[in-house]
């Protein structure tokens, strides 16, 4: 929310200074709109006393254009130019020419029909006119020319002538075109245009003439694979290309006008370059050839001042429409930056609406929540103190038959131990009553000790009997105390399980299960009589502590039984 609201105020403070900024634009448009046509004005007028002034002296020119060339015009300037810059420059291009002749074979002539001589290069002079009244058009500025490129251009024309194909040894990008008249030679080249704007977006290209970047579309087509669409538009996109600054040019003429060859190379010149003098509009390198070829001196000093005057108001309103193309452009970024300004502004007070809606209905959420868990705590509260209350007692109860149950493995221990101290007793019983009856055997035959020993076996046989029925008493309540132990604990489980699971654990376990021994039966005692006879001494006890156990356990397994009806019914 906070985000939103100031993302908001951030557009509001943005859209609060554009019209000030508009206004501003706006009004330097239309001073700059108003100094173009000022000088548009001034240029006719001067271009007017111009032609007067040329006419007057045409007849007194006292070079041949047609015969002079542009190797003496710059070796003109490699001795009489105005500073060093243009000096140096002039003997670099000297240079090219002679480059040309040692490595690639080409000698520039002076015949007629030569891109070296005078009046072919006034003639070229009308490529880059045309070039740069296309590029005006289009809002990019003017190229200006390079008169110390132009050997080069000558060079490369004359291989084309003789190749049939670009050289691109001393630069690269280079417009060629063999046409009866400049105008149809440059025109040749803009018409691409039309292919290239239906074409440009299937290739994810700009159509924006003021965007164009030559070299950076011909290494984009050539890394598709698709320099076959740069071949068909190369032309036009060189001749609008936003990066270039500066021109060459040639024309070499041929007897038939429809072979006429129109070269142009363009070129990215240093800042340096447009201070030096070595850079000269299309106005001043006309000028300067002129000059050198003696109109200035068949000239009055009238036609030159107004050439000199004209090629200022000609350089003067490059920069003004300049200006102007750029106060232009920066108005229009200003009119669609508020545009797309406003649209944000209605995005972000949208967002902001959206929020705070959303922001209300949370917190109406939250107040609903938490009312329905203060009703959900309460009655969970008033449901679960009865069922605290009633595990509270059924805990109690299973505490009590645990204390019970441990209370009866007591008394099992000792009837066990009773039963075992029987078992001993019996087991000494046999034994002296089997000693007696050895001796009974052996004194069958003494008349004299019979009676004694028939009252020794009367004795141990009695005693027998005692210590059997003993034993008889102390297994029934051993079996009696392991039948009620068996109930209790089978009991205690169950109490146990209908327990919760976590009330479960915290009654400390289940109570061991006791492994008790066997009852022991005595074999029956075979008694010799003296009638040879055998007589079976059955095992005798009373059943008084066996009834009782038996109610014990009866009553403990109807107690039991009720606690968990009662349980069962208040559930």
């Amino acid at each position: 929310m906070a985000e939103k609201q100031k993302n908001l105020a951030k557009v509001k403070e943005e859209i609060a200074n554009l019209p000030k900024e508009i206004n501003a634009a706006t009004e330097q448009v239309k001073q700059s709109e108003q100094k173009v046509a000022e000088n548009q004005a001034a240029i006719d007028q001067k271009a007017a006393e111009v032609t007067r002034a040329e006419q007057s002296v045409a007849n007194r020119r006292n070079v041949d254009l047609s015969k002079a060339t542009y190797g003496e015009f710059l070796q003109h300037a490699k001795t009489n130019g105005a500073n060093q810059a243009i000096r140096n420059a002039a003997a670099e291009a000297l240079a090219t020419y002679e480059r040309a002749k040692h490595e690639d074979g080409i000698t520039v002539g002076s015949d007629s029909t030569s891109p070296a001589t005078l009046e072919n290069n006034l003639k070229a002079i009308e490529l880059v006119r045309a070039i740069n009244a296309y590029r005006r058009q289009a809002g990019l500025k003017e190229l200006l020319i390079d008169p110390y490129k132009n050997p080069a251009s000558q060079v490369q024309t004359l291989y084309f002538r003789r190749a049939n194909w670009h050289m691109g040894k001393y630069f690269g990008n280079e417009n060629v075109a063999i046409n009866s008249s400049v105008r149809g030679a440059v025109d040749y080249w803009y018409k691409e245009k039309a292919l290239y704007m239906a074409e440009a977006a299937k290739y994810g290209l700009t159509t924006n003439e003021r965007d164009i970047d030559s070299n950076k579309i011909y290494t984009t087509l050539y890394k598709r694979g698709q320099l076959d669409f740069f071949y068909k538009v190369g032309h036009y996109l060189q001749m609008m290309d936003k990066n270039f600054n500066s021109i060459s040019a040639a024309y070499c003429s041929n007897p038939n006008p429809y072979n006429n060859l129109y070269e142009v190379g363009f070129h990215t010149a240093s800042n340096e370059r447009f201070n030096n003098g070595t850079l000269l509009s299309a106005d001043a390198y006309e000028q300067a050839i002129r000059n050198f070829a003696g109109a200035a001196k068949a000239a009055n000093a009238q036609a030159t001042a107004a050439k000199s005057q004209l090629g200022v108001l000609r350089a003067q309103r490059t920069g003004y429409v300049s200006t102007l193309n750029i106060q232009k452009a920066k108005l229009a970024d200003l009119q669609k930056l508020t545009a797309n300004r406003s649209a944000a502004l209605a995005t972000a007070n949208a967002g902001v609406i959206t929020a705070e809606a959303a922001l209300t209905k949370a917190k109406q959420n939250v107040v609903t929540k938490e009312a329905a868990l203060k009703r959900a705590t309460a009655t969970i509260a008033s449901k679960l103190a009865p069922k605290q209350a009633a595990l509270a007692k059924e805990q109690g109860l299973l505490e009590t038959a645990k204390n019970k149950l441990a209370e009866l493995k007591k008394v099992l221990i000792t009837a066990e131990l009773n039963v075992a101290k029987a078992k001993d007793a019996l087991q000494t019983s046999q034994t002296k009553l089997k000693e007696a009856q050895d001796n009974l055997e052996k004194l069958q035959n003494a008349p004299q000790a019979l009676e004694a020993a028939q009252k020794a076996l009367q004795a141990a046989q009695a005693d027998y009997a005692s210590k059997v029925k003993t034993l008889k008493d102390e297994e029934a309540k051993l079996e009696i105390s392991r039948s009620i132990y068996t109930k209790l604990q089978e009991n205690y489980e169950q109490l146990r399980s209908q327990l919760p699971p976590k009330a479960q654990k915290e009654t400390g376990g289940k109570v061991p299960n006791l492994h008790l021994s066997r009852t022991y039966q005595p074999k029956p005692l075979l008694v010799r009589q003296q009638n040879t006879g055998q007589k079976v001494l059955p095992a005798t006890g009373t059943k008084a502590d066996q009834v009782a156990a038996l109610g014990l356990l009866l009553g403990l397994g109807t107690l039991a039984s009720a606690r968990r009806r009662k349980r069962n019914n208040e559930d």
